[in-house]
């Protein structure tokens, strides 16, 4: 108690395993909500989709049962923080035991990464992209058009100072403004409309890039190229599967089930299944993972198309789509599907987003299941992967070699297994030093100490004798300094 008093925490996260469940506040007046029930819910809603085997709620929507209070009560109310609640919540992982077998710890630690990655943001000021649009689906050369953004900030602090930027990065678009600027209060959410203008030299099949960043004060907290339609763009396809055999693909997860499967398919003679024979068993996390990864540098618009139909306990069980922009080293949610169909449905997702400009995009097909009820499980067939034509990337519109001001960028990829790229800018040539540091202050690498030409730079950093955890990498260049975050994941 006395720590917790001691220390201005906005968030705090106490997870043991058993349930899967994110259990919320209040305990005591269960199911009476607390005031900030809204924000609670927000939160368990962004976790659930990260992994949506979770059940979510207080103690009697989730383990069934209500208690007199407990420690997230405390936290939230009861602790001597004035002006504010510290956000408390109690994940539970794992469907079967409380006392998991060793081969299981790290798994269920790695799934537990986004939800402790996202208690941290939350902790502070934390704008959060939530949609984009433009007001049209296609544009011909010489129109203009408009895009919209519309994010939030999630965190438990104000988060001043935020600017959302739209850069063109070829000469066939044009945008107005290019940043807007907000200071945001906490739960509050605004939108930024960026106007554009397609240019009359553009292609009539193909779509122009531009990327969309979140700073706060000068730090990038979300960066995603964004695509600008012109006409019919041109598909290429880069991979075609008609679950003939699986030399495609990897199965893994808790145990290797996934296989070809004569049981159900759309195009004869087998598909694709988890449990190709029977149905799948309790409390199990089976992944197909596409074996070799795609280069989606050069055509990076990308759709996944396949056919499928599944039986899973409804709202327990889960067959996901992910997609990885980093080789399979971290994944990100792209569809979920529970309950029953049993129609072969053809299901077309626009994977750019995720795939985000990567040279190494994975796709994986993944079923999640509770201790309870098992079904059928899920079948899919007839999968393919498509590109589309885009204008070429040429970098920042009317920036010249020369930036004209010293900057830090965010590491990519982030999180990263064992390597990164650490890109910089300098307006003048300057003697630089980039060094890496662990939390404790210790520096354990130094990239760069020398003398560098003005310009555009990167450099790598490995960290494969490095502990998995958070880093800092930080630059002085000429008076100039900055740091920045990233994690290695092993």
């Amino acid at each position: 108690m006395n720590f917790v008093n001691t220390h201005n925490f906005n968030a705090a996260f106490g997870a043991h395993t058993y349930g899967n469940y994110i259990i919320k506040p209040w305990c005591w007046s269960d199911p009476s909500p607390t005031p900030d029930d809204a924000k609670f819910n927000v939160y368990l809603a962004d976790m659930k989709y990260s992994n949506p085997v979770y059940t979510t709620g207080p103690p009697s929507a989730t383990v069934g049962y209500t208690v007199r209070g407990g420690a997230d009560d405390w936290y939230y109310n009861d602790s001597t923080h004035a002006g504010h609640h510290i956000m408390a919540m109690t994940p539970e992982t794992d469907a079967l035991s409380f006392w998991p077998p060793q081969s299981k710890i790290i798994p269920l630690a790695e799934g537990m990464l986004f939800n402790n990655t996202y208690m941290s943001l939350i902790g502070g000021p934390y704008v959060s992209y939530l949609s984009a649009n433009t007001n049209q689906p296609s544009y011909t050369p010489g129109s203009s058009g408009t895009y919209k953004v519309r994010f939030q900030n999630k965190g438990t602090l104000a988060a001043n100072n935020t600017h959302i930027i739209l850069t063109p990065a070829n000469p066939n678009l044009t945008i107005t403004t290019q940043q807007y600027n907000y200071n945001m209060p906490v739960f509050g959410s605004d939108i930024a409309n960026f106007i554009f203008t397609v240019g009359g030299a553009a292609a009539n099949n193909c779509y122009l890039p531009a990327t969309l960043t979140f700073k706060q004060d000068t730090t990038t907290v979300y960066s995603i190229g964004v695509f600008i339609q012109v006409g019919t763009a041109a598909a290429t396809n880069v991979l075609t599967d008609n679950a003939g055999s699986f030399t495609n693909w990897t199965a893994g997860g808790t145990a290797a089930t996934w296989n070809t499967s004569t049981t159900q398919f759309n195009s004869a003679p087998s598909s694709f299944s988890e449990s190709p024979t029977g149905s799948y068993a309790n409390g199990v996390d089976l992944t197909m993972t596409l074996t070799n990864s795609i280069n989606v540098s050069v055509s990076p618009v990308v759709s996944l198309t396949f056919y499928h139909r599944y039986a899973l306990e409804n709202n327990y069980d889960y067959s996901m789509v992910e997609v990885s922009s980093n080789n399979g080293n971290t994944w990100q949610p792209v569809a979920e599907y529970t309950g029953t169909n049993t129609t072969w449905t053809q299901v077309t997702l626009d994977i750019t987003r995720y795939a985000n400009r990567s040279t190494q995009m994975k796709v994986r097909f993944r079923v999640v299941s509770d201790a309870g009820t098992t079904g059928d499980g899920w079948y899919v067939d007839d999968i393919a992967i498509n590109t589309y034509c885009t204008g070429l990337i040429t970098g920042i519109q009317g920036n010249t070699n020369i930036p004209e001001r010293f900057a830090l960028e965010q590491n990519y990829p982030n999180p990263f297994n064992p390597a990164t790229v650490i890109k910089y800018q300098l307006p003048k040539a300057s003697n630089v030093k980039i060094r890496v540091f662990d939390l404790l202050g210790q520096e354990v690498a130094k990239l760069i100490d020398g003398n560098i030409e003005a310009g555009y730079h990167q450099v790598e950093f490995n960290g494969s004798d490095l502990a998995s955890g958070l880093y800092l990498y930080k630059i002085e260049a000429d008076g100039f300094t900055d740091v920045k975050k990233m994690m290695l994941v092993k």
